[in-house]
């Protein structure tokens, strides 16, 4: 859900905070291009690491460098990083995460699986829980 929701709303918002949409549209490139990079390691560092270690550091990072984003505006350089930096921790996470999910669960309960494990993930990192 971040990662289209960010896609989706981010420029408007950068608009607002002064960026162009020049500059609004290379963060999202920037977010996207970390995004797949980090997709594609993401499997190889969990089995390195392991998924209990690698996979609540990266869910963290995404909540703190997508929180920092709202700080770092008007900086357009910052703000170009820091949606980067979002697009890896977000989507070498949640990649990581449903990859995980599909291991345990059975084929004919597998999509199901996946969908209540990433959601369950998500909501551990709203506050309140």
């Amino acid at each position: 859900m971040m990662l289209v929701t960010n896609s989706a709303w981010a420029p408007t918002l950068l608009k607002r905070e002064g960026i162009g949409i020049k500059e609004a549209s290379l963060a999202m490139a920037m977010f996207n291009l970390g995004s797949v990079v980090a997709t594609c390691f993401a499997g190889w560092l969990i089995v390195r690491a392991g998924a209990s270690i690698i996979l609540p550091l990266v869910m963290l990072g995404s909540a703190v460098s997508m929180a920092l984003v709202g700080y770092a505006a008007p900086s357009v350089a910052t703000v170009i990083l820091l949606q980067g930096l979002f697009g890896v921790f977000m989507g070498g996470g949640s990649s990581g995460l449903i990859a995980l999910a599909a291991i345990y669960y059975p084929t004919a309960i597998r999509s199901t699986g996946v969908g209540w494990a990433t959601g369950w993930a998500v909501s551990a990192l709203l506050p309140g829980r």
